[in-house]
């Protein structure tokens, strides 16, 4: 009888034991949702080299690899929109390819000027510390004339001469408060004269109207102080020259030797 009793206690205490265990096991959790994946923007059809992206240029998508985030320089799904600036394609896109910083301007970032260049033509910028003065009015989409004034060795302007006409002004960017820089468009010939003409003294752009035409002679025509007060240019005298023969006359004591000496 007594076995009896140990043995149905043991059973109780396992029993009592066997709920407990179970008790400290965690219940069931609801499961956590997949984490979004972001949003990015995807050209919608192909998109040109230089090109404005609008919005019926790409679509927004959920990026499709759960293994990897989209890459940093991937454009925010916003970014297009809330933009002060037009945004333009660096590259030809292809239909459905990611738009990044790689193959799209940014947001402070201008329509590169690669793109408004015709063949033979070439890019230089000018900053206003290389200006004489007078060139506030230029901005871009101007047309200039551009002249050098060379300086005489005590640093007064000496003359004026002209280096390019009918320049497009390609942009007119500020730097600091008061300098500009200034990006002309111009045939190789030009650029190489305004390259070197920057080191020779001051440059000057005369704005001028975008319909005329021809390169007037006034301004294919340097210019010297001389000129601009009416001074005619001092010519220096030939040398003077011995025609003909010449005699050489030897006196040795009271005798006379008389010698002719042929010209040259």
């Amino acid at each position: 009888m007594v076995a009896r009793r140990r043995l149905i206690l043991l059973v109780v205490l396992v029993c009592a034991f066997a709920v407990l265990m179970l008790a400290r096991q965690p219940g069931p959790t609801a499961s956590e949702p997949a984490p979004q994946r972001p949003v990015v923007l995807l050209a919608d059809g192909a998109i040109a080299a230089g090109a404005v992206i609008g919005a019926a240029d790409y679509r927004k998508a959920r990026w499709d690899d759960p293994s990897a985030a989209p890459p940093k320089s991937a454009l925010a799904a916003d970014a297009i929109e809330i933009a002060a600036t037009p945004h333009y394609a660096l590259a030809d896109i292809e239909p459905g390819a990611l738009l990044t910083l790689r193959n799209v301007s940014g947001d402070d970032q201008a329509r590169p000027v690669a793109f408004s260049l015709r063949p033979g033509r070439r890019a230089i910028s000018v900053s206003s510390g290389a200006l004489a003065g007078g060139d506030r009015q230029v901005i871009a989409g101007s047309v200039v004339d551009v002249f050098l004034l060379a300086s005489s060795g005590d640093g007064q302007a000496s003359a004026v001469y002209p280096l390019a006409t009918a320049i497009p002004v390609l942009a007119a960017a500020r730097e600091g408060a008061d300098g500009r820089t200034y990006t002309l468009d111009v045939d190789i010939d030009a650029a190489k004269r305004i390259a070197l003409a920057q080191n020779l003294g001051k440059l000057t752009l005369l704005e001028r109207g975008r319909d005329e035409d021809g390169d007037e002679v006034g301004l294919t025509t340097p210019i010297t102080a001389d000129d601009l007060f009416g001074i005619d240019p001092v010519v220096a005298p030939e040398p003077v020259r011995a025609v003909g023969p010449s005699h050489l006359t030897i006196y040795r004591g009271t005798t006379a030797e008389r010698h002719t000496l042929s010209g040259r």
